[in-house]
């Protein structure tokens, strides 16, 4: 093994696995899905931290026929509501006027004074929201006005020969003061007309559709989302101008509809799904892509190496296994696999690449905390629950949940579904029976490999996602019930 090409192959990985604008491995698209989410149309690209939402929806900068505005909605999440609508058209212009002071062909002679006419009114719409932006969300306007009535008054005077009418002004005075509640969001809507009419004449100016890209927009509060996403749906309706959103799904609430209407954008109605996961209930499909990813890296890395001569195909499987199927996840757990490479040790085993995962368990504790908030401890109580009931008194990493108590049982359902986005949990078959049969449907789910307590784990059955070859695995698998995980919350 040449030491010299694995590092070249590592300092490749390390330096494109960051989440942002500037980094990152080629999205890999055996699902066409970058022609798709170019598409004119409002598309939510769901994904689990690391599948690629952000390489996904970055492709769509590289197109110059397209007026693309990227907003990462991470660097907003402190912000209160409605302000997080006025931060991010703020952004917008703030990026359509970059556009315009670095596109030479908006500043030719025929194009000076349009392009300056429209700058003007994009910086005069700025500085009234930057205006908005500093006033509280609710307050009570009061204004004193002072109206003024004049009487005349004739007095008749006779001295001597003279006589005559006099007449003097009765001055009076009335002050009047009048209150109303001035309402952020109703300010904003109020005034929505004519954002969406200056878009359209920015739109028309260049010639050119406008994608907004929302990226990270489960960051935004749940209560909140669908607000958010009314408004700039609103913005987008009848122009060329598209919503691009990256997300993790059960961290998104996108619609929801009260007595009077319906409140932000509904899934195949106003908006369509591009879903980024490659689960464990796909395992073929998954490791054919994982292969393809890592060989792209080797590739642009330029190194000379050959994968299957650092890792057997047990130790490629488990490390598969052990990233959930999530790109960056492997990209990760294979560097750190690469690192044990040396003098003494040529190939990783299958224990080495639980010992990597189990180590990486604080990095996904970390993630989960950032992501959670608030909700941490309950799916920290349904982890430990898991390991304790599974791995350590059950020996095995897979256990059953009838589905119809889990369809029930509403609060239980979505903590599972966010510990699969977390990725601590994996589904590897949504509708099996059990063993003995009881005639009931059952979902699947695989413990992740960092919850395991060591590499080597006596007594231990590790039940593997192919569920040709492992069927009786999986139905043997212990059952959960749902009445004990309620117990959690």
């Amino acid at each position: 093994m040449d030491r010299t090409e694995l590092d070249k192959l590592i300092t490749y990985v390390e330096e494109n696995t960051r989440a942002d604008q500037v980094s990152g491995i080629e999205f890999i698209d055996p699902r066409n899905f970058r022609n798709k989410v170019k598409g004119k149309q409002n598309y939510v690209v769901f994904g689990r931290r690391g599948a690629g939402k952000s390489t996904l929806l970055k492709t769509l900068l590289e197109d110059s026929t397209v007026l693309t505005v990227y907003v990462n909605l991470e660097d907003f999440k402190d912000i209160t509501f409605p302000n997080i609508i006025i931060k991010v058209l703020l952004s917008f212009f703030d990026n359509i006027i970059e556009e315009l002071l670095h596109n030479r062909s908006f500043w030719g002679n025929r194009n000076y004074f349009k392009t300056n006419r429209l700058k003007k009114r994009i910086q005069d719409i700025s500085s009234s929201l930057e205006q908005k932006l500093e006033a509280p969300d609710n307050y009570d306007k009061r204004n004193k006005t002072v109206r003024k009535s004049e009487e005349s008054e004739s007095v008749g005077a006779k001295k001597g020969s003279l006589s005559g009418n006099f007449s003097s002004k009765i001055n009076d005075e009335v002050e009047m003061e009048h209150s109303w509640e001035i309402n952020k969001l109703n300010e904003l809507k109020t005034s929505l007309d004519k954002v969406k009419n200056l878009i359209k004449e920015i739109i028309g100016f260049n010639d050119k559709k406008i994608f907004l890209i929302l990226d990270d927009f489960y960051f935004i509060p749940k209560k909140i989302q669908p607000f958010l996403l009314d408004y700039f749906h609103r913005l987008a309706k009848s122009n060329n101008f598209y919503l691009k959103i990256g997300t993790i799904k059960h961290r998104s609430h996108l619609y929801f509809q009260s007595e009077e209407s319906y409140i932000g954008m509904e899934l195949n109605a106003d908006i369509y799904d591009i879903d980024l996961d490659y689960t464990l209930d796909k395992w073929n499909d998954l490791k054919k892509f994982k292969r393809e990813l890592l060989n792209k890296a080797v590739l642009a890395s330029e190194a000379e190496i050959e994968i299957d001569s650092i890792f057997t195909e047990n130790s490629f499987n488990q490390l598969c296994i052990a990233s959930g199927g999530v790109p960056r996840d492997f990209l990760v757990l294979f560097i750190k696999c690469c690192q044990l490479v040396g003098d003494e040790k040529q190939t990783i085993a299958v224990p080495d690449v639980r010992e990597v995962a189990i180590q990486n368990y604080l990095n996904k504790k970390k993630a989960l905390e950032k992501d959670s908030l608030n909700e941490s401890n309950i799916l920290e109580s349904y982890i430990n629950y898991f390991r304790d009931e599974v791995f350590l008194k059950k020996r095995t990493n897979v256990f059953l949940i009838e589905n119809d108590s889990l369809n029930k049982a509403e609060n239980v359902g979505q903590v599972i579904k966010e510990l699969v986005d977390l990725r601590f949990l994996h589904v590897i078959e949504n509708n099996t029976s059990a063993a003995p049969s009881d005639g009931k449907r059952y979902s699947a789910y695989l413990l992740d490999v960092s919850l395991y307590d060591n590499g080597r784990p006596r007594n231990f059955k590790e039940v593997e996602p192919d569920i040709q070859t492992n069927r009786q695995g999986v139905r043997g698998a212990p059952r959960v019930t749902t009445l004990k995980l309620t117990e959690l919350h």
